[in-house]
């Protein structure tokens, strides 16, 4: 069990801002990556554990997002740094990432709030939706992306802070179907797309 936020212990030991927690004893165990500033998000998956938030390091320089070694909490060594905050990260299903927030740049690179890692760790340079404000949520199916939170537009494409992406082109598909206030959370339950915020 992972917890992430703004805390600086649990059960009395010092753990700032995230923190694993052994299921069985409820106790924090030895995996400590030690971030400068607020976890938000914390995505495990085939031995590796997804960070992000309001930090600018974990130990050296990281950005805002890093990528941990899930066994001994060491960063992994190739990853693109974040510039501003990672409030959502989920994995692509092949070995990459779709990261969502509050950023303009990864590695020098513009990125406007949400961006594609690479499987080898790198910036998918050809995807790039664009959104004019915060991605906060992120959700996939299948082919399809679907993306959360304060923005107005994803891209040319006016979107009331939802929206349906395509993976390959990065580019709003058709699918439209907007909120009158930001995103928190998405969840895709076979057909229906359910939205809280």
């Amino acid at each position: 069990i992972y917890a992430a936020g703004s805390f600086t212990t649990i059960s009395g030991l010092t753990r700032p801002f995230v923190a694993a927690i052994n299921s069985i004893t409820g106790l924090p165990t030895s995996w400590r990556p030690v971030p400068n500033a607020s976890v938000l998000t914390v995505n495990p998956l085939s031995g590796v554990v997804y960070l992000g938030g309001t930090f600018t390091t974990l130990g050296p320089f990281t950005g805002a997002g890093v990528p941990l070694d899930l066994a001994t909490g060491v960063k992994l060594a190739t990853f693109p740094k974040i510039t501003g905050t990672v409030s959502t990260v989920i994995p692509d299903g092949g070995g990459g990432w779709y990261v969502g927030g509050t950023f303009t740049d990864i590695d020098g690179i513009t990125r406007n709030n949400i961006a594609h890692i690479n499987p080898n760790g790198t910036l998918d340079q050809t995807w790039n939706p664009s959104a004019n404000a915060a991605v906060t949520a992120l959700a996939l199916s299948g082919m399809t992306l679907y993306a959360g939170g304060s923005f107005t537009a994803i891209g040319i494409q006016s979107r009331a802070r939802l929206a349906a992406i395509d993976t390959t082109t990065g580019i709003a598909n058709s699918w439209s179907s907007g909120t009158d206030a930001a995103v928190s959370s998405i969840l895709i339950d076979g057909s229906n797309i359910c939205v809280a915020g």
